[in-house]
């Protein structure tokens, strides 16, 4: 696990170094996981280690919307998530 953070009352994430995003219940239940993938719209670019490409560095809940969407950090990129859609 390299992140970990509440998403709301009733939820949780955990990323991994493989680009891994876990959503868990606040009782520890996985609910759903699915890997991080960068767009085919990017660049290829040397800009970190290949095993280190998909690492989720950070996540964190959006304190700005709605309390199901999260954002996660990797090497080159911030996005947006919904743990009800994954999308």
């Amino acid at each position: 696990v390299t992140a970990l953070a509440k998403l709301n009352e009733n939820k949780f994430a955990s990323g991994t170094r493989d680009g891994y995003l876990t959503i868990w219940s606040i009782d520890g239940k996985e609910l759903k996981s699915f890997q991080y993938a960068p767009s085919k719209n990017t660049k290829d670019e040397t800009f970190s280690k290949e095993r280190n490409k998909q690492r989720i560095n950070c996540i964190a809940a959006d304190k700005f919307g709605k309390p199901d969407r999260f954002f996660t950090g990797t090497p080159k990129f911030i996005q947006l998530w919904d743990s009800n859609t994954t999308q």
